[in-house]
């Protein structure tokens, strides 16, 4: 390894309004994969979006946390002798990085913000399929994303997704929410009207005037709700994916998703073209998100609907003679547990990042192909070299390039209680410095480096640590 000479400043100063520019930044994945860069997708292309189904329902009054994964390290994998949670019961597939957080956790939010609009992500789509609409806490995220707003801090924009009593919950959201003009900016907008996900047929004219209406559900065969695919948007299908039209028969949009059903036996590592689940999967890597988006990339719409990000938990159901269901691939005695959105880490739809498994793997990827449907900016390039002289003027800083901008205003701490019954309070309050922007300066002899902060600094018990890659090699750190 080359020894170098470093001489570094840390200056401490208020900014306000800085993009961050996370097209831009470069990463690599537990995998080894690294993003796509501009060289390799080009520029930003116009009239590409991205939606990606949201879940409400992680609310406080459900008991647990029950995981899954836990459950089955603890029986040795045996699912039939399993100390499952009660019946009906929701229980987690596995613990989310975040923890087993409730959704109306402003720590939560504003994370969920800063990544997914980082990721390119322009709408959440709620899911009040199941005809509750979770208005408390929708109304939280609008405040805490119009909040951030205000800040100067890019989020995502919103609409839901209506299925079971879709009439009387799309009238209940016009009454309440839109009808209010609540949270009007973040409303995401489709042929100049906020989109809707639901069965136009039941809507009054009002409602059809008012919205811009897709109806969405699972698969795209024929014989179902389908039908021709006008005025039809899938949220998941089976691939290679159908195609969403718009009420004339032109392609919109289509969808892509992490994985499918536990039964159907259809897995993060299911593979699309022989429509197989292998025997031995390795959800770690995305092979099958991998497929639906080559498919999705291929198609080129101009909406794509990603499923998912947080849904996280499964209620908890048992065989009986009157309904035996496939599960994993196969029938299983009376009486023996199964879940059908979610079970394990194979077998789940979730991009957001997991506590050990395939950690954040999934978002990364989710990323890399949202850069390779929108494109991305040019990056800012190296100027050339500059002394600095340490303990002088900032300003001496002025037109070194590039700058490494990072998300402004992260909150500052979280204390909110755990989902369940077991009364945890999650708290973290590490955080002690926001920054916001850095510079490196070089030249025959030295490195300089700059950091600049969203608040005046606060001296804490720990360093402030930079890590350098001097010899280019990832293994040795």
């Amino acid at each position: 390894m080359r020894l170098l000479l470093l001489v570094s400043s840390i200056i401490v100063s208020f900014v306000s309004g800085d993009h961050s520019q996370p097209d831009t930044w470069s990463a690599t994945d537990g995998l080894g994969r690294a993003l796509v860069s501009h060289d390799e997708v080009g520029d930003i292309k116009s009239n590409k979006f991205v939606g990606i189904f949201y879940f409400l329902w992680n609310e406080g009054s459900k008991p647990g946390p029950f995981d899954v994964t836990k459950i089955l390290q603890q029986s040795g994998g045996d699912i039939i002798n399993a100390q499952w949670g009660p019946l009906y019961t929701f229980h987690h597939w596995s613990k989310p990085y975040f923890d087993y957080y409730l959704q109306d956790d402003e720590f939560v939010i504003r994370k969920h913000a800063q990544m997914l609009a980082d990721a390119g992500i322009d709408t959440l789509i709620y899911d009040v399929t199941n005809g509750y609409t979770y208005d408390n806490i929708w109304a939280k995220i609008g405040d805490v994303f119009t909040d951030m707003r205000a800040q100067g801090i890019k989020v995502p924009q919103f609409t839901f997704i209506a299925w079971t009593n879709g009439a009387q919950t799309v009238q209940h959201l016009y009454n309440v929410l839109y009808s209010q003009n609540r949270y009007s900016d973040l409303w995401f907008r489709w042929n100049g009207k906020p989109l809707l996900f639901a069965d136009f047929d039941g809507l009054s004219q009002q409602l059809k005037d008012f919205f811009t209406v897709r109806k969405s559900w699972a698969w795209t065969g024929p014989d179902g709700w389908y039908g021709n695919g006008n005025g039809r948007w899938p949220w998941i299908d089976n691939y290679p994916q159908g195609l969403g039209k718009n009420e004339w028969g032109q392609t919109e949009q289509t969808c892509v998703a992490i994985g499918g059903h536990p039964t159907s036996n259809l897995g993060r590592s299911y593979d699309g073209p022989t429509q197989t689940q292998p025997a031995q999967s390795n959800a770690n890597v995305g092979h099958y998100f991998q497929q639906q988006w080559d498919r999705a990339l291929q198609i080129d719409p101009s909406f794509i609907f990603v499923t998912g990000w947080n849904e996280w938990i499964a209620q908890r159901f048992v065989q009986t003679n009157e309904l035996n269901i496939p599960f994993l691939g196969k029938h299983w005695p009376i009486g023996t547990s199964y879940f059908v959105d979610q079970f394990d880490q194979e077998f789940s739809r979730d991009a957001e990042p997991m506590a050990g498994g395939h950690g954040d793997n999934y978002y990364y990827q989710l990323v890399n192909y949202i850069r390779k449907f929108k494109g991305v900016r040019r990056p800012e390039l190296p100027t050339g070299p500059k002394t600095i002289t340490i303990n002088q003027d900032f300003s001496q800083w002025q037109g070194v390039g590039p700058h490494y901008t990072d998300d402004l205003w992260d909150i500052p701490s979280r204390n909110h209680p755990q989902y369940g019954a077991q009364h945890v309070q999650l708290t973290d309050y590490s955080q002690k410095n926001d920054l916001a922007v850095m510079q490196v300066a070089r030249d025959s002899s030295n490195l300089y480096f700059y950091a600049r902060s969203t608040r005046a600094w606060t001296n804490g018990n720990q360093y402030v640590w930079l890590y350098l890659n001097t010899d280019n090699n990832y293994n040795t750190g």
